[in-house]
């Protein structure tokens, strides 16, 4: 798994592949999306960067932003970690920085669905479950 990444305290940007996703998280253009599968051989080693940023981000948030989780399939590891990363999203949420979590599923993807409910339900933060695509 090559992951080609750039990392410094306004944009840290991953090129996803077959096993990890693609990651934006863009300070000054706005714009924090997950997009992709995540299924990497290291969920931890793979998304400690990520929760170590948005510490980072903690010190000089934007004061509303939008994550948008657009998965297509995630194991068991990155669920722990994405949940790890909700929590680290929450907690900057709670100190008064508007977070809204966007939570995309495809209609037919009752697991997406429910991991994005059982994710989110628990966590201070608006969110939104919303489902693309068509019904087979």
């Amino acid at each position: 798994m090559d992951i080609s990444s750039t990392l410094n305290e306004n944009h840290y940007i991953i090129d996803g592949d077959n096993q990890v996703p693609n990651v934006i998280l863009d300070k000054k253009q706005n714009i924090f999306e997950f997009s992709g599968v995540s299924i990497p051989e290291d969920a931890i080693n793979f998304y400690a960067p990520i929760i170590d940023w948005f510490d980072l981000y903690k010190s000089k948030p934007i004061k509303r932003i939008t994550v948008l989780f657009k998965l297509n399939y995630i194991n068991s590891a990155s669920s722990k970690m994405i949940d790890r990363l909700l929590q680290k999203l929450n907690e900057i949420h709670l100190l008064g920085n508007y977070i809204e979590i966007q939570w995309y599923y495809h209609i037919d993807d009752e697991d997406m669905l429910m991991d994005g409910k059982i994710f989110l339900e628990s966590k201070a933060m608006p969110y939104e479950l919303i489902n693309y695509g068509t019904s087979s």
